[in-house]
């Protein structure tokens, strides 16, 4: 029975994953895939002439969180889609369709695989990047800039995970993403939205499949004390930073939005601007729930910053 469920599940992200693509080919966004070390990736991609209202010839790429999919940026990136002329989001090792792999359940390996595909993305285009990430990814975005600051004109985060974990806080994220049943898929979305959508019980399986997955139990069970970003990696940190906090986020704990706060008041010296936002109804995920909303957040950010990141 349980085989059975698990190929429906995988028929239904498939649907999900192309259904996405289909709907981003009018904003000019194709589906690809890619050999990245060694490792096939799907990912969507634009790439196209620039028009009267292209902000920037930088690349614009998008990092997901722990069992998400490239399409959870969908609707961002088509309504970014006007502004920018080079955008990328791809599905990292064993999520969406990107093929299975161990790296997936452990962290290092996991940042590695994420540091090695930006910088090459940097040397490919030789102009810095600019990182949208949130949870997860804003953990990994926040890894690769504080290694590679160089690399990276502008910073924004929504929800990043990263913050230094305590036992209580693993506890609570393991419970948080504990899958059981097919109501815990319903249970987490409740959790992730700020007031889950009608369709929630339609997505619910998909969201079980996803989570009840080995590769995010094991990465969840690999969790120890301690983990996460030293305040001192996150002093290499120099480019404009954004970091969006939703007043209705139930996944991550707050005292993670107030370790960032913190630590990079201590660094202000050093990042060139930072705008740390705690924005009303907000969620964890907002590009899936508050998307025009957290286009408002963003563009002006970009804007902002836009001669210092063309002449750099």
């Amino acid at each position: 029975m349980k085989k059975l469920f698990n190929q429906i599940s995988e028929l239904g992200l498939l649907a999900f994953e192309k259904m996405v693509v289909r709907g981003l080919k009018k904003y000019g966004f194709e589906e690809i895939w890619l050999n990245e070390q060694n490792l096939k990736i799907h990912g969507i991609q634009k790439k196209s002439a620039h028009t009267p209202t292209t902000l920037t010839t930088q690349s614009l790429i998008f990092i997901h969180g722990l069992g998400s999919t490239a399409s959870g940026y969908g609707q961002l990136m088509a309504k970014l889609s006007p502004y920018f002329s080079d955008m990328l989001v791809i599905s990292a090792p064993g999520h969406g369709l990107s093929p299975h792999h161990p790296i997936a359940y452990e962290q290092d390996s996991l940042f590695e695989f994420w540091a090695q595909f930006l910088y090459q993305q940097y040397e490919n285009k030789q102009k810095k990047l600019i990182l949208i990430a949130t949870s997860l990814g804003g953990a990994v975005a926040l890894k690769y800039t504080a290694r590679f600051p160089e690399t990276v004109a502008q910073l924004i985060l929504c929800s990043p995970a990263g913050a230094p974990l305590i036992e209580s806080e693993i506890e609570m994220i393991k419970q948080t993403f504990q899958m059981k049943n097919i109501f815990d898929g319903y249970r987490f979305l409740s959790q992730l939205y700020h007031q889950p959508p009608k369709y929630a019980p339609l997505i619910a399986p998909l969201i079980y499949r996803n989570l009840s997955d080995e590769k995010v139990q094991r990465f969840l069970l690999n969790l120890k004390s301690g983990d996460g970003l030293s305040p001192e990696s996150l002093y290499e940190i120099s480019c404009p930073l954004l970091l969006i906090w939703g007043t209705s986020e139930k996944i991550l704990p707050k005292r993670h939005l107030s370790y960032y706060r913190e630590t990079f008041s201590h660094a202000c010296a050093q990042v060139k601007d930072l705008q740390i936002e705690e924005i009303q109804n907000f969620s964890h995920s907002p590009h899936l729930e508050s998307t025009q909303a957290l286009v408002d957040v963003i563009l002006p950010f970009i804007k902002k910053h836009l001669s210092h990141t063309q002449s750099t």
